[in-house]
């Protein structure tokens, strides 16, 4: 397992242990006791003392980049390991879940021990950034770039979280429940056996509407329209319909495409809109195009139903459309009205 296997890695950030510096304040708690001191993290390391429940500890700063699954009282839990002194000068690793701060809030304080683990410390500080920017959203041009931000964190944050899987090791498989609180806006859930965190628009769409400029309050109603059934961003958008685990079908056909390229379009003429939500126009824009005009799409209405929204886009002159995407459009309608030659598959609801 990769808490079995850091060594290596242990070395690496070992020098981050302050043995130099001067001693710090006792700032950390045992909370249950009596608690091992260990000379390394991880439940193999050397033991060093036991210390009794309400011992007072300094924090050392440093957070192992693994957590390991501890069965204490019968109660099981995952947690990493922070280095810490002893009152007498002893400095060692003890499971974060035994540790409280003397001061501040606990939860939080543990969040932040679990993020250093799985992300590592840049990761960390720039989710201390955008914790605070949470709140400082006041204006439509604010939001758009912080949006953005959020976006890139999560997207960050989910890479390295799925780099730390280990689906072969037996039974094992991380606790990160703790994910939906620490990532406010976001939801998290396993998808085929890896971590994500899918936006939550409602909570962004609370945001919104504090500022006064309606622009972001157009965005969100785009993402509502994207995915209207709990607002909570899938990788099945409204136009398309899911037929397996990760497996689709464009909804080509239901009128759900022209509906998104309205509320793009509005977003699109909105001249302060426009210049602050580009790049998330941008990226509705091409996956509505992916899902029409795609190399292996199926598609779940028959051919006559397809025809007729895509000449209504068409006709709708829609000047988010560039004329190269009119064209590929244009050029798509044949291969409807010959299956047999282009191989497209269409009515897939009735199983053709």
């Amino acid at each position: 397992m990769r808490y079995l296997i850091f060594c290596v890695t242990f070395c690496l950030f070992s020098c981050q242990n302050p043995e130099a510096t001067p001693k710090p304040a006792f700032n950390l708690q045992v909370k249950v006791g009596p608690v091992r001191l260990l000379e390394q993290p991880g439940a193999k390391g050397k033991p060093l003392a036991d210390l009794p429940a309400l011992t007072l500890v300094a924090d050392l700063h440093a957070t192992s980049p693994f957590v390991t699954p501890l069965e204490v009282n019968g109660q099981q839990f995952q947690t990493p390991w922070c280095y810490v002194e002893t009152p007498n000068g002893q400095r060692g690793w003890i499971y974060a879940a035994a540790l409280a701060p003397k001061d501040g809030d606990p939860e939080a304080w543990y969040q932040q021990q679990l993020l250093t683990a799985y992300v590592g410390p840049k990761l960390v500080e720039q989710h201390k950034t955008w914790l605070l920017g949470l709140n400082q959203v006041q204006a439509a041009a604010q939001f758009a770039p912080f949006y953005q931000t959020t976006v890139h964190l999560r997207d960050s944050m989910v890479q390295k979280l799925a780099a730390r899987i280990e689906p072969n090791e037996a039974n094992f498989q991380p606790d990160f429940a703790w994910l939906t609180p620490a990532m406010p806006g976001f939801v998290f859930q396993w998808v085929e056996g890896q971590p994500y965190l899918f936006i939550d628009y409602k909570f962004w769409g609370n945001i919104a509407q504090k500022t006064a400029d309606p622009s972001d309050d157009q965005f969100i109603n785009c993402c509502y329209q994207a995915f209207p059934s709990d607002s909570i961003e899938s990788f099945f958008p409204s136009w398309m319909i899911q037929t397996g685990e990760n497996q689709a079908c464009s909804q080509l056909g239901t009128g759900k495409h022209l509906a998104m390229f309205k509320k793009l379009e509005a977003l699109h003429q909105n001249p302060a809109a426009h210049a602050i939500f580009e790049p998330a126009i941008a990226q509705f824009k091409a996956a509505l195009l992916r899902d029409m005009l795609g190399k292996n799409v199926c598609y779940w209405q028959p051919t006559d139903k397809i025809i007729r929204e895509l000449q209504e886009i068409q006709q709708a002159a829609f000047t988010i459309l560039q004329p190269r995407d009119l064209l590929s459009i244009k050029e798509r309608m044949p291969m409807f009205q010959n299956l047999a030659l282009s191989k497209i598959k269409v009515n897939m609801r009735n199983g053709e």
